[in-house]
């Protein structure tokens, strides 16, 4: 018959397990037993629930594994009793293993502790355990009432903030930290851990239920506030590095010589602005930048220097001295021009900045610099004698 390994804690200190227990019943109704039973006065576990219920509150159930059988019920239950103690939690259990009676000394506990240790270096004692617990978290049944027990577990807000403290403050204690790493080392250095892990990481991976939780998850993640600041200044405090900033460059350089690379991601970057719901997202943030003051101020500023016209003037001469560019340009605009929406378009703009006195003086005054009319004047001469070489001459 199925039954349940547990342990009671304080709601308040869910991570300091006083008692290891075992039972066929459920959970739920063998708490309710905890509580109802008269029990003795002078019993470590009574003591301590009564302390509890003064104080307004009541031991917390925690499942902690799955049996099918009494024998496999009980070795867990005596093999997690053990492993509390040896991790320095204060157990009320009344002996040494939970389901029997004995006294509780520190020769009981070396014995029981040796008891097992010998018992669970037996390979195929192991293998048993191991075999049981396996088939019992394949089985749906098991699964699902898992699940909803740590949903149920989770949904208190109280006792996520408590256990999320608790391992915080768990995690500051030296020894503890040094230990649970050097935990952590041992079991990723053993290539069956690896390959166990890697498995059941793809397995899970793998299931279309947990995608969608996890990309859910991730989305409301990302549109926290708090979370995107957080992750901005991150990573503009690495992109300053001075190592970050030569790796990051010898990789563009690396990519830009790989034949092809360049094509492919102007063609995948073409493709992208094409699709209408990123042209929506582009405008909508262009336009929210823009609509920012202090940014318009900025961008304004950065554009009337000097440097930057220069700048701007020396590449566009560069990339308008090829031919095919310029002949595909020239092909762009007037197809674009051509089309009724655009001409009505460029009207209406030019009638509304036309409509604005202070743009109407502006243009003014810039057309009537002589440096304007001289560039005009030249540009006109040029185009003449461009259309006179052009022009047959007399037969």
């Amino acid at each position: 018959m199925i039954g349940h390994v547990y342990y009671l804690c304080d709601p308040l200190y869910p991570w300091h397990i006083r008692y290891v227990g075992e039972t066929r019943r459920k959970l739920r109704a063998r708490l309710l037993q905890h509580l109802r039973e008269p029990g003795r006065t002078h019993c470590h576990k009574k003591r301590w629930s009564s302390k509890l219920h003064r104080d307004g509150r009541a031991p917390a159930i925690v499942p902690v594994m799955v049996a099918f059988t009494d024998a496999d019920r009980f070795a867990l239950e005596a093999l997690f009793a053990m492993f509390a103690r040896e991790d320095g939690h204060r157990l009320v259990n009344g002996s040494m293993t939970g389901h029997r009676s004995g006294p509780k000394t520190p020769e009981a506990t070396a014995k029981q502790s040796a008891s097992m240790r010998a018992k669970w270096s037996q390979s195929g004692y192991r293998n048993k355990v191991s075999t049981a617990l396996k088939t019992a978290h394949q089985c749906p049944e098991v699964k699902a009432r898992k699940s909803a027990a740590a949903m149920e577990r989770w949904s208190d807000g109280g006792l996520k903030q408590a256990i999320q403290s608790g391992n915080r403050a768990a995690w500051q204690d030296p020894v503890r930290r040094a230990r649970r790493i050097a935990a952590i080392k041992k079991a990723n250095a053993d290539p069956k851990t690896k390959v166990r892990r890697s498995e059941a990481g793809r397995a899970v991976a793998a299931d279309p239920v947990v995608q969608a939780k996890r990309l859910a998850s991730v989305k409301a993640t990302n549109k926290l506030p708090e979370v995107k600041a957080r992750r901005s200044a991150a990573c503009r405090a690495v992109s300053k590095r001075p190592e970050v900033k030569a790796k990051r460059s010898a990789s563009q350089r690396a990519a830009l010589a790989r034949p092809g690379y360049l094509d492919r991601r102007n063609a995948a970057i073409k493709a992208a602005y094409q699709r209408p719901e990123v042209k929506a997202k582009r405008s909508a943030i262009m336009k929210a930048m823009w609509a920012d003051p202090e940014f318009h101020a900025k961008r304004c500023a950065a554009l009337r220097t000097s440097e930057f016209r220069a700048k701007a003037s020396a590449k566009q001469k560069a990339v308008a001295a090829d031919p095919e560019y310029r002949a595909r340009q020239s092909a762009a605009v007037k197809a674009a021009h051509a089309r009724p929406e655009v001409k009505a378009k460029q009207s209406a703009a030019a009638k509304a900045m036309w409509a604005d006195p202070e743009y109407r003086a502006r243009m003014s005054a810039a057309v009537a610099r002589p440096e304007a009319k001289a560039r005009r004047s030249a540009a006109q001469k040029a185009e003449q004698a461009r259309r006179k070489a052009k022009a047959p001459g007399p037969e």
